[in-house]
């Protein structure tokens, strides 16, 4: 298949018509990954604008190799078509973007990998390229935090909202019930049934090994002195 005319031939239909109505998409011709900023743009449909960077995919492949940057690029971009900011109208093939992963995943092996192209960007970060373990982000937000701009600033002693003020046990118990979102059914060995959604404190009052009981309640043990959770 001449992918190269198929491009063409979608481009010049796209510039030859009227914009349809509906859902439509703009695309760059000449894709700026590749040949910079540029006004060649068309109107395309959802459907429309996925296949083209299907096409623009196929071309580079055939023209350049695998590995070539300006195919990398390409890829990217057609990987890029799995989904828009709200998914509108989005036309999206499974077994295209399926294909592209593959094929991208060879693009980034061994030198290719941004890691050893583009160490620059890799450098400043702690472990994984992540904003809240760069170095300059901890920086700068401890500096957001510091003196006035801390909104605990100058509140010590009584000014503190927390002054000399102690949770009582019933309120500890409220807030810890408050977290606990799993039930649990308890027996014991004499055959009671009991439900608490708070299995630290139901070992406390009767005097159980709260450990013991959730492994027992994770399926590590099967019992307990009898007690059974399930």
């Amino acid at each position: 298949m001449n992918y190269l005319k198929a491009y063409c031939k979608l481009i010049r239909k796209a510039e030859n018509r009227t914009p349809p109505e509906g859902y439509t998409e703009k695309h760059h011709v000449f894709p700026i990954s590749i040949f910079g900023k540029n006004k060649r743009i068309v109107i395309l449909t959802g459907k429309e604008h996925y296949v083209a960077h299907a096409l623009l995919e196929k071309i580079c492949i055939k023209r350049y190799g695998l590995k070539h940057n300006r195919t990398i690029k390409m890829v990217f971009a057609h990987l890029s078509m799995k989904g828009d900011r709200d998914n509108i109208g989005r036309y999206y093939n499974s077994t295209l973007y399926e294909k592209a992963v593959k094929r991208y995943s060879l693009t980034i092996k061994g030198d290719l990998h941004p890691r050893r192209t583009k160490p620059h960007l890799w450098n400043n970060a702690i472990g994984d390229n992540h904003h809240m373990k760069r170095e300059e982000y901890r920086k700068k937000f401890s500096e957001r935090m510091m003196g006035e701009k801390n909104p605990m600033y100058g509140k010590f002693g009584k000014d503190n909202p927390l002054y000399k003020r102690k949770r009582s046990f019933e309120e500890n118990e409220k807030i810890v019930n408050s977290r606990c979102k799993r039930t649990y059914h308890i027996t014991s060995p004499e055959g009671e049934k009991y439900e608490t959604n708070n299995l630290r404190k139901f070992c406390r009052d009767y005097n159980l090994n709260n450990s013991s009981m959730y492994s027992v309640a994770n399926n590590k043990t099967k019992s307990y002195k009898g007690w059974k959770v399930y």
